[in-house]
């Protein structure tokens, strides 16, 4: 696999299974075989996974690569990328690029003239959307939920204007909050909770608004995929650029400005003072 863009080899992104290891693709399971360099963002798993199909992983050199992993490991990777060997990037499950820290290798790799290639696989952000009962086209991928609880609000809000399906991640250990936090919003979400995808204790909890989510039947151990659609879509996906000029002239016929950023922001799930702010920009 020679780089398109470099006289170096290529950095490969290779996709493993994210639970159940016989949905790993005949190229990856062939790579595994065949290949030596790998960088890898835990030995361990990777390592029993070799195990897991007979691949003997002492005759592999598997660099460790994390969030934290300083310059010194951006060079040696590189130094073996010069010497025009392939280096195969793997995450603990699944894609190395989706919710683990390839993606900041794949940028120096560019900077620095080296090509990328990629050998897919399944991927748990296509498996919760078939798995959701969810509109599938458009969909848009969020991943992690930040840590605050008004930013969570606030892109809940954002999500409801979107005319599709939202997917997200969330740890076992927030889920149960962040699902309070969307019922809070009191916006009308159908809703997916995918758990343990590809795994012996696979589940999906579909409800068709936040307040009919059950706390009793969810087993909150595991690994889990948020799945949101917003409703009565053609209601509230409304042109907002076109609300916002109606707003304008409104206001320009002597409305009340606090009042209809009120009624505005009701209309578009914004803050109503971040609507007011919206109304008396510069052009006011």
């Amino acid at each position: 696999m020679q780089s398109v863009v470099g006289n170096f080899g290529s950095l490969v992104l290779l996709t493993l299974p994210i639970g159940n290891p016989e949905d790993i693709s005949l190229r990856a399971l062939e790579v595994l075989k065949s290949k030596e360099l790998f960088v890898s963002e835990d030995t361990r798993t990777f390592k029993r996974l070799l195990d897991h199909f007979s691949i003997d992983a002492t005759q592999k050199r598997i660099i460790s690569f994390h969030d934290h992993s300083h310059e010194k490991k951006y060079k040696e990777i590189f130094e073996i990328l010069k010497n025009h060997r392939d280096v195969y990037f793997v995450s603990e499950a699944g894609s190395p690029i989706v919710s683990d820290p390839a993606y900041p290798l794949v940028r120096y790799c560019l900077e620095n003239n080296v090509a990328i290639d990629s050998i897919g696989g399944i991927s748990s952000v296509i498996s919760a959307l078939e798995l959701s009962g969810l509109r599938s086209q458009p969909f848009q991928f969020i991943g992690f939920l930040p840590r605050k609880d008004s930013q969570i609000k606030e892109i809940f809000k954002s999500l409801y204007q979107y005319r599709g399906t939202s997917i997200i991640f969330e740890s076992p250990r927030r889920l149960e909050a962040t699902l309070k936090l969307l019922i809070e919003t009191q916006l009308n979400f159908r809703v997916s909770i995918v758990k343990e995808i590809t795994k012996t204790f696979q589940n999906v909890y579909r409800y068709n608004h936040p307040t009919e989510i059950d706390f009793t039947e969810i087993d909150f151990r595991g690994e889990f995929v948020l799945t949101l659609e917003a409703q009565n879509q053609e209601e509230n996906n409304l042109d907002n650029e076109h609300l916002q000029q109606l707003a304008r002239n409104v206001l320009n016929n002597q409305g009340k400005k606090k009042d209809l950023a009120k009624l505005l922001g009701e209309i578009l799930s914004i803050d109503s003072k971040e609507m007011y702010k919206e109304l008396v920009g510069d052009k006011f």
